[in-house]
């Protein structure tokens, strides 16, 4: 007579779960930025929702290059400020972004940002949230994350450096954006004019990318 052992469920969905694991893991598919040499440093663009922390000093280009990412967000979608008074609307719409396809909504407490940040990703129709430089509990930005990645949406905070250890635990890329160098007009002295400025975006860490990797970009006046 044949006997037939039964293994408690628990043992199978350990095994499964253990096979999972174990199996190697499939790239993030990845959503262009539209910044081709930012594009090539992070090898193919950003995972198509995640939490990106950017990180510099004080005119360092940080919000240079958020701008540029709002311009191709508003391009053939919507996008979305949570403002905490630094951003310049028509400087914004000089650098592309199309103010009719963003929502700016104001705050000044922490928690008042996060929670707009929150709502606006949960909404489903902003293809980037823009979260300025703020203080957070390490389960904030995780909610933040999750929420990112289950919408499909790009979570961009700004941040100080060093990187806040809660942001930093929590997002799924770190970038940092550091000031090169002053770009001036041919024009010879005195009518020599300011034009811009060079800004080197660092790729510190990020699961698709192989390595630390620098972009370039050129922000205006």
């Amino acid at each position: 007579m044949s006997a037939f052992v039964c293994e408690p469920p628990r043992y199978a969905a350990f095994e499964r779960l253990k096979t999972a694991l174990s199996a190697p893991s499939s790239p993030p598919p990845l959503r262009a930025t539209g910044l081709a040499c930012l594009d090539q440093a992070l090898e193919g663009g950003l995972p198509r929702g995640c939490l990106v922390a950017l990180e510099g000093r004080a005119s360092s280009g940080r919000y240079a290059l958020a701008a540029y990412l709002l311009a191709r967000a508003t391009r053939n979608g919507f996008a979305a400020i949570c403002d905490d008074g630094s951003w310049y609307p028509p400087a914004l719409a000089q650098a592309g972004v199309d103010l009719n396809r963003l929502l700016i909504v104001p705050g000044s407490e922490p928690l008042a940002l996060l929670r707009s940040a929150d709502l606006l990703i949960r909404g489903g129709a902003m293809a980037l949230v823009v979260v300025p430089p703020l203080r957070a509990r390490p389960a904030l930005w995780r909610r933040l994350r999750s929420l990112a990645q289950n919408h499909a949406t790009w979570a961009l905070a700004l941040a100080a450096t060093p990187l806040e250890d809660g942001l930093a635990l929590a997002a799924d890329v770190q970038l940092r954006a550091q000031l090169e160098a002053p770009r001036w007009s041919a024009t010879p002295a005195p009518l020599t004019q300011f034009l811009g400025y060079d800004v080197r975006i660092d790729v510190l860490r990020a699961r698709h990318v192989r390595g630390r990797r620098s972009a370039y970009i050129s922000a205006v006046a």
